[in-house]
């Protein structure tokens, strides 16, 4: 299996090892450690290149492997060393809607007792964070969801603090991230350094799905 560098790493160059090429309709390579984040855990994987040929997509296969999907595997082979970029402006955006999901989270649990996030999807232009409210009270649920304004000038706020967001833990074991002094969550992403570096955030919508309350976001 390979290692997912990027946890403990977050650098953006450096070499890679070959272990596999994979032809046909969709070609890939597998590294014997990736610095490109997987996606999965609601965040884009990484783009970039490996020995100049361009990675447009990583997923996790069902035998453990992890596929790096390439245009094309023409002049890499089993076993070289190769030269990676991760693309420095894709990794940053995402790591950014990473980051203000967990803040969005913390934020909105902090604020409205009894809730609490379920899951969170930081896919640019469609990002969510989903709060399950079953352990609310009827009115927290009501406020939650005529606080659209309220919400996002308190996460604008926390932002214009420059909070750091540190990984804590062992980063192959226990990982997890925190965003200035809010609660430790369990994480495998990718995230900024300071929340003075996800920008101008806005809430897109608040809807009621069935025992969650879906909040929805952007990054301008």
């Amino acid at each position: 299996m390979a290692i997912k560098r990027y946890l403990a790493d977050p650098a953006l160059y450096g070499s890679v090892q070959v272990i596999a090429i994979i032809d046909g309709q969709r070609p890939a390579v597998r590294l014997a450690e990736t610095p490109f984040h997987v996606q999965g855990g609601g965040q884009k994987a990484d783009r970039g290149t490996i020995g100049g040929v361009d990675v447009t997509d990583v997923r996790q296969s069902s035998d453990g492997g992890i596929d790096h999907l390439v245009t094309d595997t023409s002049g890499l082979e089993v076993g070289r060393t190769y030269s990676f970029a991760v693309d420095p402006e894709w990794r940053n955006l995402n790591a950014n809607y990473h980051s203000a999901g967990h803040l969005l989270a913390a934020v909105c649990e902090s604020r409205f007792p009894g809730i609490f996030a379920a899951a969170g999807h930081q896919f640019p232009g469609e990002a969510r964070v989903d709060f399950c409210v079953e352990a609310a009270q009827p009115s927290t649920v009501d406020d939650l969801m005529g606080a659209s304004n309220a919400i996002e000038a308190a996460v604008c706020a926390e932002i214009a603090k420059a909070l750091p967001i540190a990984i804590v833990g062992d980063p192959f074991v226990d990982r997890s991230c925190q965003v200035g002094d809010f609660p430790v969550i369990a994480c495998g992403g990718t995230h900024a350094i300071s929340t003075a570096d996800i920008g101008k955030f806005s809430i897109r919508s608040i809807k009621r799905k069935g025992p969650l309350i879906r909040v929805g976001y952007e990054l301008i």
